[in-house]
This record gives structure tokens, sequence and C-alpha cells, in this order.
């Protein structure tokens, strides 16, 4: 195709038209869109975008249809077009939350300011805190990898988000440390600097792992308070 068309032009090409006088104009445009779906890279990324266009817009079931051999020639089987589909749908891209693990993020930064007593909400704590601790990550990526009943985006966060006020709370339970000074907005930054604070201690995001759930996985340590507990080797 030209580089150098313009966008109403390049649909008229792309897009068959409603006013299409016989089924060959029709199926015109297929064949400059097959032209480009020839390999198995290109067939699995094109599957790819597909899921993941359809998960922005919260569709949960998908049935493609497509005609394999439109994409058969001396170098693809039939069969290698549809293990290629089948494949870029099949990708599983992890969105994580705020990981919880002693040797490093935030919990890591957060540890010894608690220790010292000095720990508290943070911007006035109301803000959701989607968390997920660290041997609960690993398995999120093992289950994406062997269960096929996973497809597009999976959120990898615990069942149970908290607010700051009661992530704060439940880390000076843990340590055995009073929180009740509300941190102001300048620690954060002094910590995890602007944008550190701005994405991971002011930004609130209340996500929840539903493709998990409704495939029955089972989290470690659902409980904020067992997770921090568990990775500052208090439980």
């Amino acid at each position: 195709l030209p580089t150098d068309l313009a966008e109403e032009r390049l649909t008229k090409l792309l897009a068959p038209g409603l006013g299409c006088s016989s089924l060959e104009e029709y199926l015109q445009p297929f064949d400059i869109i097959c032209g480009v779906l020839q390999t198995k890279d290109a067939l699995a990324r094109a599957a790819y975008e597909l899921a993941i266009d359809c998960a922005a817009e919260n569709i949960w079931y998908l049935e493609v249809r497509f005609a394999p051999q439109r994409h058969i020639h001396a170098e693809l089987s039939g069969l290698e077009v549809i293990r290629a589909v089948d494949a870029g749908l099949r990708v599983v891209p992890v969105r994580t939350g705020i990981v919880q693990a002693a040797a490093g993020g935030t919990l890591r930064l957060l540890r010894p300011l608690f220790a010292a007593g000095l720990g508290g909400p943070v911007a006035g704590g109301n803000q959701w805190l989607s968390w997920i601790g660290l041997d609960d990550l690993v398995d999120v990526y093992y289950r994406a990898l062997y269960d096929d009943r996973l497809s597009g985006p999976v959120n990898a966060v615990g069942p149970e988000p908290v607010r700051n006020s009661e992530y704060t709370r439940e880390l000076a339970r843990v340590l055995h440390r009073p929180a009740v000074l509300p941190v102001p907005s300048l620690g954060p930054r002094l910590l995890l600097g602007e944008q550190g604070a701005r994405e991971l201690a002011e930004a609130s995001q209340r996500v929840v792992p539903s493709k998990l759930l409704a495939v029955g996985h089972r989290f470690r340590h659902p409980d904020v308070g067992d997770a921090l507990a568990h990775q500052l080797g208090k439980g």
C-alpha cells in the first residue's frame, strides 16, 4: 500500500462499502488484508490485537471466524494457520498490581519508615491499593502459561483490594509499631520520586482479578495482613 494515503482513502481500500455492486467488488478489500497475513507471526499478532480490542470493550466471550484457506501457501499449511491464530488468542498479558516483596518495591522502602514508628496514612488514606504478594504473582504467571482457559489481559492482583489506611494499619500491626501520624505528600516523593509517588503511593485503583477467580484460582495470601506477615517473616 502507498504510505501517503489519506485516512478516508485508506478506509475505502480496506473496508467493504455498503454500495458494492458484486461479491467480487465486496471481497477486494479482503485481498489486501490477507496479503499481509501470510506468516505465523502476522496471524498471531492480528489475533492478539483482536483479543486486546475486545477486552477493552469488556467482551468476555469471543468466537473468531476466519477462512484459513486464504492464508495457505507453499510455506504455511492449514493446520499451521489455525495454530498461529490460536497462539495469538492465547497471549495473556499480565497486568500487575502493587507487588508486596520484602526485598524490593514499595514495601522495601516503607519497612524502615514504619519500623521507626514514622509510618502512617498517605494523602488522607482513602485511595484504593490493588496489591499482590510476590508468591501469588509467580503463581499467576505460571497459570497463564498452562491454563488455556485464560486469554487476553489478566489482572494480577489480590482478591481483596484495600484502602491505604487499612494497608497502613496492617503493616504497622505486623511490625508492632504505631501508625497514627499522617504522612504528607512530600514523604512519598522523597522515597519514590515524583512519578513513583503519583503512580504508586497516591494513585487510587480498585482492581479485582475477575478472570482468575472465574477459573477457580486460589491465592496463597488473599488477605493483605497475611501477605505482609509472610513477606516480612512474621507469619
